[in-house]
């Protein structure tokens, strides 16, 4: 088996690096010698953690003043690496520059995996790989939240040997931007099926949850209008992860809701259960993970349509999708997905087989065919 390594920017709550944890871990188990490079941060959000991860040494100076930091911001509990350094920058205004750094500690491999512009730098000038694959998880989003920035169009020019997307959408996407000898795979996306399942709900009352992040291209304005909307026709209760939005829309929320702050895996499936109905509104999205993680959880989905979420989301089959970012026209589809009887159960059914098609273990076996095809050619 060839040896690889994933490099990336500094680990934190979200998606991307949620998939980085998870499949490397599965390839781990299957017998992978895999590794992780990262600049910062700690896996918090992911406990069971196994695979080796490799920051940057920590000045035991700052380490100090850290350990005192904690006492007042809890956040600093999970600073390693370079977050230090950053700590360090902000105090003195000084902009330092990690290349040299991060792409010393990067250990030689057959394979090194990375995505983020920073750590695409980092990688290429190690040099200790014998094959470099960019895996920015969702072309679409991507060039959206990277656009402006200047490493980013790097990844244009600097040479790299595959390209791994998560879906089919995404390589005509790249393919028809990028006019270059590149080999493609597409190993899509997953839900761990033994933690995302159906549970029994304990009352009747109506829930809508959603989850609320700011990156303006995840739609938090239409789901705030939404719900606002849903409300006049509508006694629920909205079920919200914040990820710090809601105080932004205070004074314009007309609706109730419980709020959350991001929680455990273990605790979103309970809050998924617990749900009517979960309403997604992102405009862009490389993958989009949550509706197939509600579906496996046995609750209708009413969504926004976008790119990404193309690779699996089917209006009418098994989620209710909304082609024109409506807020009235989504509060609609909620309306009908709730009072219809007949059409929620259809919906939930075909997304609960839909949430099967995508369990780890079987995109655990794309990147393990993946690999063996890589490996083939190194060997070669």
């Amino acid at each position: 088996m060839i040896s690889l390594t994933l490099v990336t920017e500094r680990l934190g709550l979200g998606g991307g690096f949620y998939y980085y944890l998870e499949i490397t871990n599965r390839l781990l188990k299957r017998g992978y010698d895999v590794k992780i490079v990262s600049s910062g941060g700690s896996p918090w959000f992911y406990p069971n953690n196994r695979v080796p991860i490799i920051y940057p040494k920590e000045p035991k100076l700052l380490k100090i003043l850290s350990n005192i930091l904690q006492i007042k911001y809890r956040q600093v509990h999970y600073f390693r690496g370079l977050d230090y350094y950053i700590i360090l920058s902000k105090l003195l205004n000084i902009d330092f520059d990690f290349s040299r750094i991060m792409s010393s500690i990067i250990p030689e491999s057959d394979l090194i995996i990375t995505g983020l512009p920073s750590a695409f730098i980092w990688s290429f000038m190690s040099k200790k790989y014998k094959k470099l694959a960019f895996f920015p998880q969702g072309w679409p989003e991507y060039i959206y939240v990277l656009s402006r920035d200047i490493r980013w169009y790097l990844t244009f020019i600097s040479p790299y040997d595959y390209y791994i997307a998560l879906t089919g959408i995404e390589t005509d996407l790249v393919k028809s931007t990028i006019k270059r000898d590149v080999k493609f795979f597409v190993v899509s996306a997953g839900v761990d099926t033994q933690l995302f399942k159906p549970r029994r709900r304990d009352n009747d009352d109506i829930k809508v949850m959603v989850i609320l992040r700011p990156e303006p291209n995840k739609g938090a304005e239409v789901a705030i209008r939404t719900l606002n909307l849903l409300s006049k026709y509508l006694d629920f209760t909205a079920v919200v992860i914040d990820h710090g939005v809601l105080e932004k829309f205070r004074n314009e929320i007309r609706f109730k809701y419980e709020a959350y702050k991001p929680v455990s895996r273990e605790k979103l499936v309970e809050l998924y259960n617990s749900a009517s109905v979960f309403l997604f509104t992102s405009k862009l999205e490389g993958y989009g993970l949550p509706p197939l993680e509600a579906m496996a959880c046995g609750t209708p989905v009413v969504m926004t349509d976008n790119v990404g979420s193309r690779a699996y989301a089917v209006n009418g089959y098994n989620a209710l999708v909304d082609d024109t970012h409506s807020p009235e026209k989504l509060a609609e589809l909620i309306q009908k997905v709730i009072k219809d009887e007949n059409l929620r159960e259809e919906v939930v059914r075909n997304g609960f087989e839909t949430a099967k098609m995508h369990d780890w273990e079987r995109i655990t076996d794309n990147w393990v065919k993946t690999l063996k095809e890589i490996e083939g050619e190194i060997k070669r």
